[in-house]
């Protein structure tokens, strides 16, 4: 165990959002992984979460590829179980995260097709308004033709 005059003199190494402390024991980072995870799963069987479950399972991808490896102990042979299970993760994290890409492209699309619809509704609208003043004219013209 480090003492607290080495713990603050560690410098970490900045990758993406995650800073590697080398202090921090490693299995801190796997816990905090596997508990991305466990949030990209709840997410994703949310219909309504499609854009938090893609944040979260990105983020997993990133800690287990940029961030983790960073750590001075990742070769340590201690912790290999834990880079074993990581291992074990990607292709189920990966078809997941295409089936949800997948799924997000949907979403988007039925989200445009609402939106032009609604859109030409509403163009829809004043052209409508402008006969119906038209034939409203036309009657009263008729009706003022027969008084």
């Amino acid at each position: 165990r480090r003492s607290p005059t080495l713990l603050a003199q560690s410098t970490p190494i900045q990758v993406g959002d995650f800073e590697v402390l080398h202090s921090v024991v490693i299995t801190k980072y796997y816990d905090m992984a596997e508990k991305t995870l466990d949030q990209a799963h709840l997410a994703d069987r949310d219909n309504d979460e499609v854009a938090h479950a893609y944040v979260f399972y990105k983020r997993w991808v990133h800690l287990v590829c940029d961030v983790i490896p960073k750590h001075n102990s990742y070769r340590d042979p201690r912790y290999q179980i834990h880079k074993a299970s990581v291992q074990g993760q990607m292709r189920t994290v990966n078809v997941a995260l295409e089936q949800l890409i997948m799924r997000m492209d949907v979403v988007a699309e039925e989200h445009a097709q609402k939106h032009a619809e609604k859109r030409a509704a509403h163009e829809e609208r004043p052209k409508l308004q402008r006969e119906d003043l038209r034939a409203a004219e036309a009657a009263a013209a008729v009706a003022a033709a027969a008084e």
